[in-house]
């Protein structure tokens, strides 16, 4: 995963935290433009929800909140 991928995820996770469901999350990617890793600039809910249940991506955000905390 490359820097710009990662805050995909990591913001993906901070405004499910925040409340947004995975339909507002979704428009909010496509209303910024923000392309699929295959390029797509149609994100899909299950697309979404997954990456939320993917430990690979949860290392990404947690890392992000921890260093966010030490700083």
């Amino acid at each position: 995963m490359n820097k710009e991928q990662a805050e995909v995820v990591i913001n993906i996770f901070e405004w499910y935290l925040a409340g947004l469901s995975l339909r507002q999350i979704k428009n909010r990617l496509e209303s910024l433009e923000i392309k699929t890793a295959t390029g797509n600039n149609v994100w899909h809910e299950k697309v979404i929800l997954g990456m939320l249940g993917n430990e690979k991506y949860m290392g990404a955000a947690s890392s992000r909140s921890l260093i966010l905390r030490i700083i």
